[in-house]
């Protein structure tokens, strides 16, 4: 059996949540407990409502100098003007450093949602299965095909599968030796 760097065990802080998240950055291979998986999210979630906050601000202030140059009287090429005036940049800026923090975060988020499943007790072929039909349905909804709503019905039973088995407790899909729930369980 591959062993990764991080094998949480226990109550994690939140400290050891962090620290095991950017140590594990390439580590498919390890186990996160609820907590730590937890921890990371709400972390995660904090920088999300920070960065839509900024970008709303940004953007709020260029509607707002648009809006003062309409009551001035301004035409509207001046108005579309001021779109791209002085707060654009601030825009870019924004939307450049959230798309660096998502090209960095993007690795080791998909690494801790891996140890997570793996702790919950899926096989590394279970994870592979689960992981292919999650992002095949996901793909075939995003192509906007005609009548593609079984699909569409797969991907919200795989988000709440995911989501399960975020909730699950260490070693809980773990089953007896069995050759055919080991291809899909960790076997206890």
């Amino acid at each position: 059996m591959i062993q990764g760097k991080i094998q949480e065990k226990g109550k994690v802080t939140f400290s050891q949540a962090f620290k095991d998240f950017f140590r594990g950055y390439f580590d498919f291979a390890g186990r996160t407990t609820r907590a730590g998986f937890w921890w990371m999210a709400l972390l995660g979630f904090i920088f999300a409502i920070v960065g839509i906050g900024a970008l709303m601000v940004s953007g709020l202030n260029t509607v707002e100098y648009g809006y003062q140059m309409y009551q001035q009287g301004h035409g509207n090429l001046d108005i579309i003007s001021s779109y791209i005036g002085p707060n654009i940049a601030v825009i870019g800026i924004v939307l450049v450093v959230l798309l660096i923090a998502f090209l960095a975060l993007i690795i080791p988020s998909l690494a801790l949602q891996v140890r997570r499943w793996r702790d919950a007790g899926l096989s590394t072929q279970g994870i592979i299965v689960f992981y292919l039909i999650w992002l095949s349905a996901q793909i075939t909804v995003d192509m906007q095909f005609d009548n593609v709503h079984w699909v569409a019905f797969i991907c919200i039973l795989c988000s709440l599968i995911n989501f399960t088995l975020w909730l699950l407790p260490t070693n809980s899909l773990s089953v007896q030796k069995n050759k055919w729930y080991s291809i899909f369980f960790n076997n206890k």
